[in-house]
């Protein structure tokens, strides 16, 4: 299972990287650099695009422009949705890459370092499994007490950082999703929006209420009285809400606008389409407004949970 480690550990990556993966040598099959058999894939879908022809001379510049099949395989850092995924491309992109070597065991460990609490580190949030099956409330309750709160995922680098604990532990665990705590809705208890999922097929099943982490890594429903594994999650930063508590008004909707207020200001988030940087400035102006400045941590995790 490679995979959700290389997502996790590809979670500040600038570009999409290359793996090992080509049929350059292979007539159209795709084979491992190393040689190894492909037992398992990810690709994204529309891919691999088999048997198309690329023109280049850059590679035999002796021979001039050479007829060849150039397909090299990266693994997806964005968007969203396709993190993980694998795509063919033309192996004269330029992208970033991961190496692989084989760890030498007469090479001594570095001294472990004692963690400063039970939780480990992923981003923003400290996360500890615990290895005692409860109910989901007996499970949110054992959380609480230790100034935790049930987990909540909220982007692929913690879903594969915990698929990875579900892996090694070998048991499901609960996580802070329960409808019947929401009103008939699946919501994360710590108040973040729900901008990213995993549900398996057929999931959510919407008479069942309560959430856990799969070892096949997707999101299922179970009865909230079965016991499993659960995994509590301490974060340094706080789910942003939609109207703090600040006065203050924003422009009514108009021409299909849609202004959102936090703090002192107003702004309207505009993706449907897209502008250069002058031509974006120049709309925001055509507004009475300008670009968002943006001021601290806070105010870029709501814009971002807003612009989703």
């Amino acid at each position: 299972m490679e995979i959700p480690f290389l997502t996790y550990h590809l979670k500040d990556a600038k570009t999409d990287a290359w793996i090992g993966l080509n049929d350059i040598n292979s007539e159209l099959h795709f084979v491992w650099a190393d040689g190894s058999g492909v037992y398992y894939t990810n690709w994204i879908a529309g891919s691999p695009v088999v048997g198309e022809i690329i023109l280049y001379d850059s590679l035999q510049p002796e021979t001039g422009n050479n007829l060849h099949q150039l397909d090299c395989v990266v693994e997806k850092t964005a968007p969203v949705d396709k993190i993980g995924q694998w795509k063919d491309e033309p192996c004269y992109e330029a992208r970033g890459f991961i190496c692989q070597m084989g760890s030498d065991p007469k090479l001594s460990h570095s001294p472990t370092t004692i963690p400063a609490s039970d939780f480990t580190r992923c981003g923003d949030s400290g996360y500890l499994v615990i290895r005692s099956k409860m109910k989901w409330e007996e499970a949110r309750k054992n959380c609480q007490e230790k100034s935790s709160e049930l987990g909540s995922i909220l982007d692929p680098y913690s879903q594969s950082f915990l698929w990875l604990q579900v892996l090694e532990y070998g048991e499901p665990v609960w996580i802070a999703l329960n409808s019947n705590v929401t009103n008939g809705n699946y919501k994360w208890m710590d108040k973040w929006r729900m901008c990213y999922s995993k549900w398996a097929s057929d999931e959510p099943k919407q008479t069942i209420p309560c959430v856990y982490l799969d070892l096949d890594g997707t999101w299922k429903t179970a009865s909230c009285d079965q016991k499993f594994f659960s995994v509590c999650k301490q974060s340094d930063v706080m789910a942003p809400t939609d109207s703090p508590q600040l006065f203050g008004r924003c422009p009514e909707s108009e021409e299909h606008r849609s202004w959102v207020h936090y703090r002192s200001h107003c702004y309207y988030i505009e993706s449907s389409y897209t502008r250069n940087w002058a031509q974006a400035s120049r709309e925001c102006t055509r507004l009475d407004a300008t670009l968002a400045s943006i001021e601290d941590h806070a105010e870029s995790i709501f814009l971002s949970h807003k612009a989703t």
